[in-house]
């Protein structure tokens, strides 16, 4: 059994899940960021589909009517620019 207690403690004011490593919140429609293509455990082609699906989520959960593109733009970047 669990015992409910009756002392008023107020809940947790943080979000669930992680924080995002990319600044999609921040951006405003024109503005892009450059992330590198061999960050962390996706690299080349894979960090751009990685961003993609980061930004699709983003949208979906915080604002659906954000538009993010991406394009490889040399051997080591990926940029991605919100677009709506």
């Amino acid at each position: 059994m669990f015992k409910i207690s009756e002392e008023m403690i107020p809940p947790p004011l943080h979000g669930r899940g992680r924080k995002s490593v990319y600044p999609f919140d921040a951006m405003r429609i024109g503005q892009h960021f450059d992330a590198p293509r061999d960050m962390g455990r996706h690299n080349g082609d894979a960090r751009r589909r990685a961003i993609c699906m980061a930004a699709r989520s983003y949208a979906k959960r915080h604002n659906p009517t954000a538009k993010f593109t991406t394009q490889i733009i040399d051997e080591h970047t990926v940029r991605c620019w919100r677009i709506a």
